[in-house]
């Protein structure tokens, strides 16, 4: 699956990056109407370390599985609002509390979501919740 995405390093061909905080909105729903994705909020311990494990997931997964990982604030806080009302359904959860999240593929329906500091550690990120989180977005809606 081709983007205009630019790659946070080029030895992780599956962990893309926005550009620019005007064009976030639109470049990262161009992201979601084109990849399984996995979105990564911010920069963290261990961080580099977790993202080769997601562009490891990528490739082998399937050929649309994909990472956008946002780790500058200003994008961050570009996108505040739209992941604000995304996350509405999961009245429990505070946007700042959560780390990844994924989403049904051409879609804007949060499906997974990978919390900061959960109560369970077996909640955090890690390559098992990744997994999940790929998994999740990658269901096809049965009707």
């Amino acid at each position: 699956m081709s983007t205009n995405l630019g790659l946070h390093d080029p030895q992780k061909t599956r962990v893309f990056k926005l550009s620019d905080p005007n064009t976030a909105l639109l470049e990262l729903r161009n992201f979601l109407a084109g990849h399984i994705s996995l979105i990564i909020l911010g920069e963290f311990d261990r961080s580099s370390l977790h993202i080769t494990s997601a562009n490891k997931l990528c490739l082998d997964g399937p050929d649309a599985q994909a990472v956008l990982w946002i780790k500058d604030a200003t994008l961050l806080e570009a996108l505040t609002p739209y992941f604000t009302t995304q996350l509405a359904a999961f009245t429990q959860l505070e946007y700042e509390k959560i780390r990844a999240l994924s989403f049904r593929k051409n879609s804007e329906e949060v499906v997974y979501i990978i919390e900061k500091n959960p109560s369970s550690i077996l909640k955090r990120l890690s390559k098992v919740e990744m997994f999940k989180a790929f998994a999740e977005a990658a269901k096809v809606i049965q009707s």
